[in-house]
Protein backbone atom coordinates (compact mmCIF):
# COMPACT_ATOMS: atom_id res chain seq x y z
CA UNK A 1 0.00 0.00 0.00
CA UNK A 2 1.32 3.66 -0.94
CA UNK A 3 -1.64 5.17 1.29
CA UNK A 4 -3.36 4.76 4.35
CA UNK A 5 -6.97 6.45 5.39
CA UNK A 6 -6.34 8.16 8.54
CA UNK A 7 -7.65 11.74 10.50
CA UNK A 8 -10.17 13.56 10.69
CA UNK A 9 -13.26 14.57 9.03
CA UNK A 10 -14.76 18.28 9.13
CA UNK A 11 -18.46 18.74 8.02
CA UNK A 12 -20.75 22.30 7.64
CA UNK A 13 -23.77 21.72 10.06
CA UNK A 14 -25.84 22.70 6.70
CA UNK A 15 -24.21 20.20 4.92
CA UNK A 16 -24.99 17.28 7.48
CA UNK A 17 -28.63 19.00 7.58
CA UNK A 18 -29.22 18.26 4.03
CA UNK A 19 -28.23 14.86 4.08
CA UNK A 20 -29.11 13.50 7.27
CA UNK A 21 -32.81 14.06 7.99
CA UNK A 22 -33.00 14.76 11.67
CA UNK A 23 -33.54 11.88 13.95
CA UNK A 24 -32.17 9.46 11.14
CA UNK A 25 -28.28 8.03 11.80
CA UNK A 26 -26.68 7.22 8.67
CA UNK A 27 -23.13 5.43 7.07
CA UNK A 28 -20.43 7.75 6.63
CA UNK A 29 -19.98 5.88 3.35
CA UNK A 30 -22.69 7.51 2.05
CA UNK A 31 -22.16 11.20 3.26
CA UNK A 32 -18.79 10.59 1.86
CA UNK A 33 -20.05 8.94 -1.69
CA UNK A 34 -22.74 11.38 -2.21
CA UNK A 35 -20.42 14.51 -1.69
CA UNK A 36 -17.61 12.88 -4.06
CA UNK A 37 -20.92 12.72 -6.46
CA UNK A 38 -21.07 16.53 -6.08
CA UNK A 39 -17.40 17.49 -6.04
CA UNK A 40 -17.77 18.83 -2.53
CA UNK A 41 -14.70 16.90 -0.91
CA UNK A 42 -11.00 18.01 0.01
CA UNK A 43 -8.35 16.29 1.40
CA UNK A 44 -4.61 16.77 2.31
CA UNK A 45 -1.53 14.00 1.79
CA UNK A 46 0.64 13.89 4.63
CA UNK A 47 4.27 13.45 3.76
CA UNK A 48 5.47 12.26 7.69
CA UNK A 49 5.16 8.67 7.97
CA UNK A 50 2.01 7.39 10.22
CA UNK A 51 2.90 4.78 13.10
CA UNK A 52 0.25 2.32 13.77
CA UNK A 53 0.73 0.88 17.04
CA UNK A 54 -1.94 -2.04 16.63
CA UNK A 55 0.98 -4.38 16.32
CA UNK A 56 4.20 -5.34 18.08
CA UNK A 57 6.00 -4.35 15.42
CA UNK A 58 4.21 -1.04 14.53
CA UNK A 59 4.59 -0.08 18.41
CA UNK A 60 8.37 -1.23 18.05
CA UNK A 61 8.70 1.38 15.08
CA UNK A 62 7.17 3.81 16.77
CA UNK A 63 9.04 3.94 19.90
CA UNK A 64 12.27 4.05 18.38
CA UNK A 65 10.80 6.96 16.51
CA UNK A 66 9.55 8.96 19.21
CA UNK A 67 12.85 7.99 21.24
CA UNK A 68 14.83 9.14 18.34
CA UNK A 69 13.30 12.40 18.53
CA UNK A 70 13.41 12.76 21.74
CA UNK A 71 17.37 12.50 21.87
CA UNK A 72 17.25 14.86 18.95
CA UNK A 73 16.02 17.38 20.84
CA UNK A 74 18.00 16.62 24.05
CA UNK A 75 20.96 16.75 21.44
CA UNK A 76 19.49 20.33 20.39
CA UNK A 77 18.71 21.73 23.77
CA UNK A 78 21.74 20.99 25.50
CA UNK A 79 23.64 22.92 22.78
CA UNK A 80 21.33 25.91 23.18
CA UNK A 81 21.96 26.03 26.81
CA UNK A 82 25.97 25.55 26.33
CA UNK A 83 26.49 28.56 24.85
Amino acid sequence: MHFIDYGLSAFRRSTIESLVPSGEKRDLAEVFYRLSLAGELAGFESKPRFYEIGSPAGLEDCEGFIQDSLEGYVRRDSNTTNR
